[in-house]
């Protein structure tokens, strides 16, 4: 069903997208567009991995204008000096998966960046072990689910086995206790009203990282617990919350990937066709939607797409 409309979804959302990252609405040297520095940052994401997708270099002319070498180095000083903090995890996370959507249209330039906020990240949580554990739970910023899939990825591009074996730890010991805790699977678990949904977003991170731990505790669950009907106008409580159908159909994907249920793709399909059919919930009203939620609906376009960096095959569990 999704494979009709591929290619018109991803021209439809690269709009706001393409409109957002050319604005000048911050001071950040690179990612001034979109309203803060992370919604930029997930808008080079968005438009470098349907560049490397769709083999079109026109996508990625305005990120080629924003980062220029002075301009990198302007963003490299701001990470390295702690002035971006705020934006460790979740802008720091969203960075990572920036940096090796631009990698695959063999362009480099955020390597050094991405290095130093992976490194940030990373402190974060030996620092705090206990953050790992709390923020399983979060449904915005924090999560660390988010984060700590997005180290990963880029610990195995970069080819360094002991990090990526110290998070696939971390995430081995506390995502199944967390997964308990939140209800994950059942009609106990809650949504959250933010952008993320914690169960979907915990076991897309699971099981991209530990695929048989995720399949064999999913595997516990009935597939129609895990499934939400989507969210419209009567069911949108706020900004963020606009951008939980998008979310959650990252959890879907994995959800497929991991069990083969027909149930799980066709959730998927249909939670992404559903927002799209929604243009007043991320083409329009560009403090609110328009900054941001496009991004989130590439993201989990290109789990399926199998020339993207982030896709999603069938797991071997």
């Amino acid at each position: 069903m999704l494979e009709v409309y591929r290619d018109r979804f991803a021209a439809d959302l690269s709009q706001p997208i393409t409109d957002c990252v050319e604005r000048k609405d911050t001071r950040w040297p690179v990612f001034s567009g979109c309203v803060d520095w992370h919604s930029a940052v997930h808008a080079h994401f968005a438009l470098a991995s349907l560049a490397a997708s769709m083999h079109d270099t026109s996508l990625i002319r305005p990120l080629v204008l924003a980062a220029t070498p002075d301009a990198v180095a302007e963003e490299m000083s701001l990470v390295e000096s702690g002035v971006l903090d705020h934006e460790n995890p979740y802008g720091f996370a969203w960075l990572l998966v920036a940096s090796l959507a631009w990698t695959d249209t063999a362009d480099r330039r955020f390597a050094e960046l991405a290095d130093a906020a992976a490194a940030q990240l990373a402190l974060r949580y030996r620092d705090e072990p206990l953050a790992l554990s709390r923020d399983l739970s979060n449904d915005n910023y924090d999560n660390a689910a988010w984060a700590i899939l997005n180290l990963h990825r880029y610990a195995s591009s970069r080819n360094d086995g002991p990090l990526a074996t110290e998070l696939e730890g971390w995430l081995a010991t506390t995502a199944p206790t967390a997964l308990s805790e939140l209800g994950c699977g059942t009609a106990e678990s809650k949504p959250g009203t933010e952008f993320f949904e914690p169960c979907l977003l915990l076991v897309h991170a699971l099981g991209t990282i530990v695929p048989c731990i995720a399949s064999e505790w999913v595997a516990t669950t009935e597939p129609g617990a895990w499934i939400r009907p989507d969210l419209g106008p009567d069911t949108i409580v706020g900004s963020h919350h606009a951008g939980q159908n998008f979310s959650r159909a990252w959890g879907y994907r994995t959800l497929h990937v991991l069990t083969g249920a027909p149930e799980f793709d066709e959730a998927y399909a249909r939670s992404l066709l559903a927002h799209w059919s929604l243009p007043g919930y991320w083409r329009s009203d560009y403090l609110r939607h328009a900054h941001w939620i496009a991004q989130f609906g590439i993201y989990a376009l290109a789990l399926s797409d199998p020339d993207s960096i982030v896709y999603e095959e069938t797991s071997s569990c």
